[in-house]
């Protein structure tokens, strides 16, 4: 599959935090300080944490948590890091965590003109561009895909797509607010950007296959177009197998 007209960013990490509920606007705002605007997800989730010991005969409660995301690259990662920490107070009992993962290589909309003056000004894209942009093939050694695409119906289309033409059976996909890469741009100094309701979706794809399924992932679902969405590939260490039943119907579009 071609892949001239796919940007690869790499030496990307994903931030990972789980806090209690309202925190989402200080982890996004903290990020923004120091400078990681590559783009963010959020969403709810149901957990267990220190502070949730305290029902009945110290049984643990479930609570609500919020779980946001945020690609920085390389040269970004500690610092970003240490200021979500900070912002968060993590160092409190119960108040959340965070996690940080390595990304293989990143693929999204980026305007023509941003990669033509990235290749003119000699200097390193990780350093003129914040997200360490490199438009070099690597190759990946993981097997699994994750992508964010608009709240349209695009995913429904793509993971039956990755059934029926790819015999992808390991994918799933959660509701999230998002806010694009370049959002930024169009934000008031101060400002937050205004999140959209996206999907996230998971892949697991064999690793022999990933880089061609990250390429028909990426064209299939048109990432590639003006807030079209993202896509990133990550390492895996070991996943289980998944097969439907004989009996059960295959869904109907």
């Amino acid at each position: 599959m071609s892949d001239s007209n796919i940007t690869y960013l790499t030496d990307v990490f994903l931030l990972t935090c789980v806090v209690q509920t309202g925190l989402s606007e200080v982890i996004l705002k903290a990020a923004r300080d120091v400078g990681a605007n590559a783009g963010a997800i959020s969403h709810r989730a149901r957990g267990t944490g220190v502070r949730e010991r305290l029902g009945l005969l110290g049984i643990a409660v479930e609570a609500e948590k919020e779980v946001i995301s945020i690609l920085v690259s390389s040269e970004q990662r500690d610092l970003v890091y240490d200021n979500l920490y900070r912002a968060a107070d993590m160092d409190v009992p119960g108040r959340g965590f965070i996690l940080v993962m390595p990304l293989e290589k990143v693929s999204t909309y980026i305007p023509k003109s941003m990669i033509e003056d990235l290749d003119n000004s000699g200097e390193d894209a990780s350093t003129a561009n914040r997200l360490a942009t490199h438009r070099y093939r690597v190759k990946p050694v993981n097997s699994s895909a994750v992508y964010c695409l608009p709240d349209d119906g695009t995913e429904k289309k793509l993971i039956r797509a990755l059934r029926d033409e790819k015999q992808i059976m390991r994918a799933n996909s959660i509701s999230c607010l998002g806010m694009a890469v370049l959002a930024e741009i169009k934000t008031k100094f101060g400002e937050l950007p205004k999140p959209v309701l996206v999907k996230k979706v998971d892949v697991v794809v064999p690793e022999a296959d990933a880089d061609e399924l990250y390429d028909y992932i990426y064209e299939k679902a048109n990432i590639g177009r003006p807030e079209g969405g993202v896509i990133w590939l990550a390492a895996l260490t070991v996943a289980s197998s998944f097969a439907l039943p004989a009996d059960v119907p295959v869904e109907k579009a």
